[in-house]
């Protein structure tokens, strides 16, 4: 409703025969009052349609971006769970070699009190005990911090007690080829399918500009009951109908330079990610090529060092049978135990390395580590 307090009026001249009449005729009234309903119906609209398929590719992009959170998730649990592991081990390895060193300086003991070994013999005994105890209380601290990373990695209160339990794997199966594994990569990596669909994205971007430059059609329709007088009320009798429907096209002909430059700037942006896209998957093609020589390394270690412990175990028993024998020096027997510690605690990291290299295969191809063996 409408009421106007200053009509406009449009002087008019009339001739007669008396002369000219000159007066002013307003148009419009005091009162007036519409109701009704009014209709727009877009059916075609550039930037909407653009809208749609962005929609559909920012779906894709956030499942990728997903998946990528959880593969790295999983990855950094794994790692946090095999440092677990191998921190356990090395408490276990510290602890025999500090037991033997024990019995060893027990022997010695009884030796240096029999007359068989010297003074310097006993003090050396003590200082391996003292080295090997020192050690120990290392190795437990270690392992106590990477129980805690393991919480934190995991979103576990870290007040709370938590038993890890678990040891590493003792098959150690060869993995798929290179150019297989390349494969893989290429159609499950979450990092390359992020920036592939960040890059569709931006290129519906650039579409979303071009529709400013396109046409768009309407279809308008109304249905409305109007009056107008002079009066302080309405009658309803006096209402009169109006309904109007039309289609409109609407061509854009010039709103300034600005979505010429939002245009070349989403251009800019898209071939940006393009270049980015690409560089990603190069990148993890390199970071493949890495983990794969890896893992076939690891395997090598290991198997060369499961020989060389069982030589360097049955090097340590027959040093401590000669010198309790007093048929070599002690220095002979300290190294054969110094061998079978590097030889032990090689061969543990070896086994660390090859899980951490294959979570390591397992997030960059995003695949189950199961599926990548031959």
């Amino acid at each position: 409703g409408t009421k106007n307090y200053s009509i406009a009026g449009t002087p008019i001249s009339f001739p007669t025969p008396q002369g000219v009449i000159d007066t002013t005729i307003s148009f419009g009234r005091e009162l007036q009052g519409v109701y009704g309903i009014n209709i727009d119906q877009t059916l075609y609209d550039g930037r909407v349609i653009s809208a749609i398929r962005a929609a559909k590719v920012f779906k894709k992009l956030t499942s990728a971006t997903y998946d990528l959170q959880l593969h790295t998730v999983l990855k950094n649990t794994k790692i946090a769970f095999y440092t677990v592991l191998l921190s356990e081990k090395l408490t276990d390895v510290v602890s025999n070699s500090l037991e033997r060193a024990r019995n060893h300086l027990e022997n010695t003991q009884l030796l240096f009190n029999s007359g068989n070994v010297s003074e310097l013999d006993l003090i050396r005994a003590e200082s391996s005990v003292a080295e090997q105890e020192t050690q120990l209380a290392t190795v437990i601290k270690n392992e106590a911090i990477s129980l805690e990373n393991l919480k934190l990695v995991i979103g576990y209160p870290l007040t709370d007690e938590f038993i890890v339990s678990g040891s590493f794997q003792e098959n150690f199966e060869e993995i798929l080829s290179y150019d297989e594994l390349t494969q893989i990569l290429l159609e499950n990596q979450p990092a390359i399918n992020q920036a592939q669909e960040n890059y569709n994205l931006l290129t519906e971007n650039v579409r979303s500009y071009y529709s400013e430059f396109m046409p768009s059609i309407v279809l308008s329709g109304s249905w409305q009951m109007f009056q107008m007088n002079d009066k302080e009320y309405f009658q309803y009798e006096d209402f009169q109908k109006n309904q109007s429907l039309s289609l409109n096209i609407i061509f854009p002909l010039f709103n300034g330079l600005g979505s010429i430059a939002r245009l070349n700037k989403a251009r800019a942006n898209a071939k940006k990610a393009k270049y980015r896209a690409e560089d990603v998957q190069k990148t993890q093609r390199m970071e493949l090529r890495k983990i794969h020589l890896t893992i076939n390394e690891t395997i090598g270690k290991i198997n060369a060092g499961n020989k060389n412990l069982e030589l360097a175990e049955r090097g340590l028993e027959i040093a401590h049978d000669l010198y309790n024998k007093g048929m070599t020096r002690q220095l002979d027997l300290l190294d054969a135990e110094l061998n079978y510690n590097q030889a032990e605690l090689g061969l543990i990291q070896a086994i660390y390395e090859y899980h951490v290299t294959t979570a390591l295969l397992s997030y960059i191809t995003g695949k189950p580590i199961e599926e990548l063996y031959k």
